[in-house]
């Protein structure tokens, strides 16, 4: 797998099953248990600390071909996430 001179390093690819898992869980911990859904519904947008918690999995990387450091996932991932 070639990397672009500047660009990222590869990641170690995990299976695709393990990313949506590990990223559903993150979700359900986020909506389910860290804020509540009644507050969240309140207020106007999506606090800061639950976009943070998200990005952390990286769910776009799905998208990004994996020699600019993505998962290079099929139209079917894309889609799950």
């Amino acid at each position: 797998m070639a990397t672009p001179p500047n660009g990222p390093a590869p990641r170690a690819k995990q299976p695709f099953g393990e990313f949506i898992e590990g990223y559903r869980g993150q979700l359900r911990h986020l909506f389910e248990e860290r804020a509540s859904c009644d507050a969240l519904n309140a207020e106007r947008g999506i606090p800061p600390f639950v976009l943070d918690r998200m990005r952390e999995v990286d769910p776009l990387s799905v998208y990004i071909p994996e020699v600019h450091g993505g998962r290079g996932g099929s139209i079917r991932e894309g889609l799950a996430v």
